[in-house]
């Protein structure tokens, strides 16, 4: 997929990338089906990024590790880590935050995503 790189005009020139992003995470969630895992791995990238970190911790995956006896347990909610590149990118408040990610309430921005 190409288009991602804009400089101005992004509402236009986003409009045909983010839509093909849509469908085939649409396309996957409908093949994955309702039996398709729960942890996962997020990469945050780019010039501003704290990187060259792991911001979880590894639950193994021996007996009484898995999630549902059966997943690769999640051992952080992605929200957090969104929510902290948002409130250091853009200075988002709380409650700016609590609108973009409704009912997460519970889950506080992560710490230091991005270098200040």
């Amino acid at each position: 997929m190409e288009g991602w790189d804009t400089r101005g005009n992004q509402t236009a020139l986003l409009r045909r990338p983010l839509a093909s992003l849509d469908a085939g995470l649409v396309a996957l969630k409908t093949a994955l089906g309702p039996d398709h895992g729960t942890a996962t791995v997020a990469f945050l990238i780019g010039g501003p990024v704290a990187g060259g970190r792991i911001r979880a911790t590894w639950p193994g995956l021996g007996p009484g590790n898995l999630f549902q006896d059966r997943d690769l347990a999640p051992t952080a909610d992605i929200r957090a880590l969104a929510k902290g590149a948002l409130a250091a990118q853009f200075g988002l408040s709380s409650a700016a935050l609590a609108r973009i990610f409704p009912g997460s309430a519970a889950v506080e921005a992560m710490t230091g995503p991005l270098r200040s």
